[in-house]
């Protein structure tokens, strides 16, 4: 995975109109936890943010004052429009001790279904791994052009590099192949814990262009 430096300022925690002066003056506030460290709250640039999410860079040097801190862009928050960076987690990274991270997956082919009048419908295009740092992916590669009609991809089926494996259940449906008019009833076999775990970071802008996210979207609604 891409690495990056994101240079952080101490912060003392403010009220919220404190905050939303520091976001006006175009920085986010953020935190910096675990690794057996105190919390600190810090604030970083929010171009510099969205420029990470931008490259896909996740495991950074967080440089807080003069001495830089190995962490990963753990998560951030967007306003109610989707639009703009209301406060952001760095998590710092110990040596020999993995992560989890949700990594994109891109589907690569056609699958077979689709030449028997099927439509091939993306239920997750995320997954959860468990990894070391360093060994962390930038995307996974998943080939689904063997996937019939009434065919579901699955977490157990993904091939996944070396160093890396999954952090949620096998079972969990990725994707499947129905008639266009079809419930995907798969989704429903994804477990509860996760369904709500969090969005990959950054992935706003991303989310609106992945295959079957309209989709997605009218079915939870």
């Amino acid at each position: 995975m891409k690495k990056g430096v994101i240079n952080a300022e101490s912060r003392k925690k403010g009220t919220k109109g404190d905050l939303g002066k520091l976001r006006r003056a175009g920085r986010v506030p953020g935190i910096l936890y675990g690794g057996g460290g105190e919390p600190v709250t810090v604030s970083v640039l929010e171009k510099d943010v969205r420029s990470a999410l931008r490259t896909g860079v996740r495991v950074l040097e967080l440089r807080v004052g003069a001495e830089p801190v190995g962490a990963l862009l753990k998560d951030v928050s967007w306003d109610h429009l989707g639009e703009k960076l209301v406060s952001v987690d760095f998590q710092r990274l110990v040596k020999g001790a993995a992560i989890e991270i949700r990594v994109p997956l891109r589907f690569q082919g056609t699958p077979a279904g689709l030449k028997e009048g099927g439509v091939f419908n993306v239920i997750h295009d995320t997954l959860l791994v468990s990894c070391q740092p360093e060994a962390a992916p930038d995307h996974i590669d998943v080939e689904v052009s063997g996937l019939a009609m009434g065919d579901s991809l699955h977490v157990r089926e993904v091939a996944l590099p070396e160093g890396v494996s999954a952090a949620e259940d096998a079972a969990a449906v990725l994707a499947v192949v129905t008639y266009s008019d079809k419930e995907i009833e798969a989704a429903a076999t994804v477990p509860e814990e996760a369904a709500v775990a969090p969005e990959v970071i950054g992935e706003a802008e991303r989310k609106a262009a992945a295959p079957g996210a309209k989709k997605e979207k009218e079915k939870k609604e």
